[in-house]
């Protein structure tokens, strides 16, 4: 249930488009595999059901949706965290 107080961010302020949501997968799988805590076929299959999911597919995104998405896909975040360090708990740990 989505909550007026919610300090967390939305998934579009987070990942801009489909293409920024995928690019954060592929790079959380991908340094998964490089920790060797996930299996490359497993990536691989996460990766695949990001691209073929509907993640902010129904959306048009706007100029600052695609400057997230194009800084997302050039930078990979570090440390699990967002382009703006955030881990998406709102601070709360939860």
């Amino acid at each position: 249930m989505w909550e007026e107080n919610d300090p967390r961010r939305s998934i579009e302020e987070r990942y801009g488009t489909h293409q920024g949501y995928v690019c954060v997968v592929t790079n959380a799988a991908n340094e998964a595999v490089k920790k060797r805590f996930l299996r490359s076929t497993a990536a691989t299959t996460l990766i695949a059901q990001a691209q073929a999911g509907n993640v902010l597919t129904d959306i048009t995104p706007t100029d600052e949706d695609q400057e997230i998405a194009k800084r997302l896909c050039t930078t990979p975040p570090k440390g699990g965290r967002d382009d703006r360090g955030d881990d998406g708990d709102g601070g709360n740990g939860r």
